[in-house]
């Protein structure tokens, strides 16, 4: 859980400087305008903020405030920087299943009751492969966007929580990680919030347009491979700094040889 809030206030400080490097990308690129591209929701609802125990009310304010802080901060962007959020984890997501309308077309035009799929992911999967299947043979398979729909914030629990929080507005990626062979198809989700919510379509067709062959958004792929390069790289000075000093767990020698090979997110 402390992991996850400071990960959040890291990615709302990010957020609050976009503005400069959006400008320094735009000057370097020639182009009239510059995404960001957070890693994960443009903004988080952990599905304790639903919770109304007095065990957790303490837990649940301060979620609450940094959900405040991230919109705040949003807003001061928003002029200045198109922004939206790119969640790959969606195997615990029901925003799309409980859809009434979209699970009602679903049915009527498959024959399938969407929300018997358990989540997000698996509807979405099943969704896309029906779709490759009556492809032809020789058709390559591009990304497919489902989309757009729109969350309200009460159904995401922060009616009560945080006043005059915005919608989310979202369209689902599914992504073949191969042109002629559906076996792999990575899922994930494009939001964004405010006036960027009435682009979402555009945002998600230029985002899925970068996923093709990876599975996920180039930009979100090298930030993840640049983040685990530094991880490691910090790991080892670290453990070379201890080593001789501190006594280790057989579980950090096996995490240094990995390291040291190349492996591991270390």
């Amino acid at each position: 859980q402390i992991m996850d809030e400071l990960r959040t206030s890291l990615e709302t400080f990010g957020l609050s400087v976009a503005p400069q490097l959006a400008a320094v990308a735009r000057e370097v690129s020639g182009a009239e305008e510059a995404v960001c591209l957070v890693d994960g929701p443009i903004y988080h609802t952990p599905s304790l903020v639903r919770e109304e125990r007095d065990d957790v009310e303490k837990y649940v304010e301060a979620w609450a405030s940094m959900i405040r802080s991230r919109l705040a901060v949003l807003r001061e962007v928003g002029g200045l920087v198109a922004v939206a959020g790119i969640v790959k984890r969606v195997e615990r997501s029901r925003l799309l299943v409980r859809c009434g309308e979209f699970a009602a077309m679903v049915h009527s035009r498959l024959g399938v009751e969407i929300a018997k799929l358990g989540n997000d992911l698996s509807a979405v999967d099943y969704l896309a492969r029906v779709a490759y299947q009556r492809l032809p043979s020789d058709h390559p398979m591009m990304p497919i966007r489902i989309g757009p729909f729109v969350a309200r914030p009460e159904s995401l629990g922060l009616g009560r929580l945080v006043k005059g929080a915005p919608p989310k507005y979202f369209v689902y990626i599914a992504a073949p990680r191969h042109p002629y062979h559906y076996g792999w198809i990575d899922v994930f989700r494009v939001e964004a919030v405010g006036q960027l919510g009435e682009r979402i379509e555009e945002l998600a067709s230029l985002v899925a347009a970068s996923s093709l062959g990876i599975g996920v958004p180039a930009p979100i792929a090298a930030a993840d491979r640049r983040c685990r390069e530094v991880a490691r790289s910090l790991f080892l000075y670290a453990y070379r700094a201890a080593r001789g000093r501190l006594t280790l767990t057989r579980e950090t020698e096996i995490e240094f040889l990995t390291a040291v090979s190349g492996g591991g997110a270390a």
